[in-house]
């Protein structure tokens, strides 16, 4: 009988988590080559699907929505890009966001590093947002002569 309640409530225990994961997944939407999650009223861009050539200026909305945010390698392995301007709406780049964009000439951020507010430590410098996987490391340095590498274009 121990055995049958012990199944029974494993069973309402995995049912819980499924439901509960699926109830927090963030619905994606789409606004031409963007794709975004909402945050409240602010946009989080989550993935480019377009060219990824030349000259990209990243808009300050979406969907009537202000882009505050770039998820984890959103604009990941765009090798033609060369040019790069995030507005200045943006007050997070998640690390990564411009992972294997080896063509990259110039940008226009409106801060260095993760956020408006990092602080001393790796994610407060340029690197972060290309990651650390990748050829042409690139040391840099932060709080009390710590460092890491990162994979800055050349």
């Amino acid at each position: 009988m121990k055995s049958f309640y012990g199944k029974i409530m494993l069973l309402i225990i995995v049912s819980l988590v499924l439901l509960c994961s699926a109830a927090y997944a963030a619905t994606e939407y789409t606004d031409g080559d963007y794709t975004y999650v909402l945050s409240g009223k602010n946009a989080t861009i989550t993935a480019y699907s377009g060219a990824g050539e030349g000259e990209l200026i990243i808009p300050s909305s979406l969907g009537g929505h202000t882009v505050t945010a770039i998820y984890v390698e959103a604009f990941a392995d765009c090798t033609k890009l060369t040019s790069v301007t995030v507005p200045d709406t943006v007050t997070s780049i998640a690390v990564g966001a411009f992972k294997g964009c080896t063509s990259l000439e110039e940008m226009t951020l409106p801060f260095i590093g993760g956020n408006k507010g990092a602080e001393n430590d790796q994610n407060a410098v340029f690197g972060y947002i290309f990651g650390s996987e990748g050829e042409n490391l690139t040391r840099q340095y932060y709080k009390n002569q710590n460092y890491k590498d990162w994979a800055i274009p050349k």
